[in-house]
């Protein structure tokens, strides 16, 4: 068995080959910034917004309270979930964001993250 060594495509480049945009890290502290204030805003019940951001099944479904797909992915129940999940937004979307840009980060993420919400409070009990 004979290989021909002219049909080899070698990779000279990825996208990891490269350095990422320059502004990466005030994406991710601006990122940072709005998940901590849309939690303290839940914690505090600041302009009465408590009870508008969480999703269910039935303020979705029967509601139509559509924006409660994207507002429940900034807010946390405490200060330690707030800090677990801090930990990999900010790794993820300065690579993310950087590498990729704005339409994968946040365009596609916040996307697919309010279809996962849509999926998850459809198997889940309608309170």
């Amino acid at each position: 068995m004979d290989l021909d060594h002219t049909d080899l495509l070698i990779v000279k480049e990825t996208y990891l080959s490269r350095s990422p945009r320059s502004t990466s890290a005030l994406i991710t502290l601006t990122m940072i910034g709005i998940v901590c204030i849309s939690s303290v805003v839940y914690w505090s019940n600041f302009w009465d917004l408590s009870s508008s951001l969480p999703v269910s099944r039935t303020d979705v479904f029967a509601n139509y309270e559509f924006w409660r797909l994207f507002t429940a992915m900034g807010i946390h129940a405490d200060m330690g979930h707030l800090l677990s999940n801090l930990f990999a937004l900010a790794i993820l979307s300065y690579l993310l964001y950087g590498f990729f840009g704005p339409w994968v980060f946040p365009t596609l993420t916040t996307l697919l993250g309010a279809g996962v919400n849509l999926i998850s409070i459809w198997t889940y009990p309608a309170n």
